[in-house]
């Protein structure tokens, strides 16, 4: 029989202390638009390549532009239906933007469509491949091609590859363009039912007077590890599954971010043709179905960062989630780093941490369950959410009842919890046991850890230290690396 593993993730964890300062700021960046940008981009974008790939650059304008200090959120982005998009071709009304190879674009293509290779808004960032350039290169790519702010983008490819539609359209509004369309369906839809031309289209171009967003866009390695650590969001996989499982040898480590769920881009978009989007109705399911929710922070990523602009668009300009970032880096810079944790095959590892006859951990399946009752666990308390709940594939109130172990939920986490009165259900949970092991678990085992912290503080009367030091001594956090190196503990702080 397999025994749960009572050891330390590979990720080299911060310590609680440290954890909550991140959760804090996370949680800032990603829920109060008046921010402009994470604290934690700003800080470390020196230290890793999609960070900087995501910082923003000085935008081609006047040098005034560059003394605006108001925030400035995302553009608006839309999927577009070829009805609707006809009449703003056929007026000039909108900017066509062609993200086909340039041979496809050569042999027909909208009226008035100019031509943009989306090979060209990335480039190698100390040694990294594919990473976007700077808003300022981007700014002057699409000035080149005659953007400019008072027309709305409309672009599009084709059902062989849609995602240069969307990674141009992301690009777009990383530069800061107020509003972008993507032509539901592209060419193939455009072709049988509208005019198509070989004539280039020429516009006069302007200086690019857009500013980038000031709201966070992109997430950094540090964010992503951040919440890895914390499991205070969800990481989503926008990749085919078989990548997501770690089947081939295509980076220099397969499988998944430990804790992500899978969402193939693919299986939002119609079979017969990958340019057009199934109802939203049935996406909206499929998205709750995975796990995902709206009030919690988002970052989703893919193989490169690619297929990840399709379901950030729609996420965040479709169904206007409010705390969705995408992590540029993606599978190729996380991969690339055998200290960062990685997952293989659908149910990742979950490692559980013990502290006397306290363990806690991440989500169980069915045989960790099993395992644990076997070992005496009599008690588990269940700090996710019913919406997350949902998406957990069997029923694990149903599977306790029957090994005769008591549940008790405590959720944490998206508007629920947090509280109090959370810590002192801990109590009165851990009050009414009679004998036995108690198993404390979330998604990830990052709220789990917070809330028996919160309890050896607020129950058990320890001091912060003592009760930090007690967690890492039973594995559940360690020294991060900048307390190893300056050989003190963070103090934990409120933000002023």
């Amino acid at each position: 029989m397999h025994t749960p593993t009572l050891a330390l993730l590979s990720l080299a964890h911060l310590s609680i202390a440290h954890l909550s300062i991140a959760h804090l700021s996370i949680a800032l960046a990603f829920s109060a638009p008046a921010r402009p940008a994470l604290a934690a981009q700003a800080a470390t974008q020196q230290a890793s390549p999609s960070a900087a790939a995501s910082g923003t650059a000085a935008p081609v304008a006047s040098p005034a532009a560059s003394l605006v200090t108001r925030e400035q959120k995302l553009g608006t982005f839309e999927i577009m239906s070829i009805s609707r998009a006809r009449p703003l071709v056929h007026d000039r009304r909108v900017h066509p933007i062609d993200a086909r190879p340039v041979a496809k674009y050569l042999a027909g293509h909208l009226p008035g469509a100019v031509h943009i290779e989306d090979e060209l808004l990335r480039q190698p960032i100390s040694g990294l491949p594919v990473q976007f350039l700077p808003t300022g290169e981007l700014a002057r790519l699409f000035e080149c091609a005659g953007v400019t702010a008072d027309k709305p983008v409309l672009v599009y490819s084709d059902g062989e590859d849609p995602l240069a539609a969307t990674i141009t359209a992301y690009a777009l509004l990383k530069a800061g363009h107020p509003r972008v369309l993507l032509l539901d369906g592209g060419f193939e839809a455009w072709r049988g039912v509208a005019d198509v031309t070989q004539e280039y289209g020429a516009y006069a171009t302007a200086p690019w007077t857009m500013t980038a967003p000031t709201v966070p866009v992109a997430a950094s390695l540090d964010d992503v590890r951040r919440m890895v650590d914390t499991d205070e969001g969800i990481l989503v996989d926008a990749r085919p599954a078989k990548l997501f499982r770690g089947e081939g040898k295509h980076w220099p480590r397969n499988g998944h971010i430990l804790g992500a769920v899978n969402v193939d881009w693919k299986s939002m978009m119609q079979s017969d043709n990958e340019a057009l989007f199934k109802p939203r109705k049935e996406i909206e399911a499929q998205l709750r179905e995975a796990g995902l929710d709206p009030n919690f922070p988002t970052i989703v990523y893919c193989g490169t960062g690619r297929e990840a602009t399709l379901l950030y668009l729609y996420l965040k300009g479709v169904l206007q989630w409010p705390r969705v970032l995408l992590y540029e880096g993606s599978w190729t810079e996380w991969s690339a780093n055998p200290s960062l944790p990685a997952g293989i095959g659908d149910d990742p590892y979950i490692p559980v941490y013990g502290d006397g006859d306290v363990l806690v951990s991440g989500q169980p399946s069915e045989a960790l369950f099993k395992e644990l009752a076997d070992q005496g666990v009599t008690m588990v308390i269940n700090c996710r959410t019913p919406l997350e709940m949902g998406s957990v594939p069997f029923s694990q109130g149903s599977l306790l009842r029957s090994l005769g172990v008591t549940l008790v939920d405590i959720p944490l986490g998206g508007n629920e919890g947090f509280e109090p009165k959370d810590v002192e259900a801990l109590r009165e949970a851990l009050g009414s046991r009679k004998g036995g092991k108690v198993l404390i678990h979330c998604a990830g085992g990052g709220r789990a850890k917070e809330l028996w912290l919160a309890h050896l503080i607020v129950n058990e009367g320890l001091s912060f230290e003592t009760a930090q030091e007690r967690v890492r001594a039973a594995g559940m956090s360690r020294r991060s690396g900048l307390e190893r190196l300056i050989d003190r503990d963070t103090v934990l702080q409120s933000k002023p």
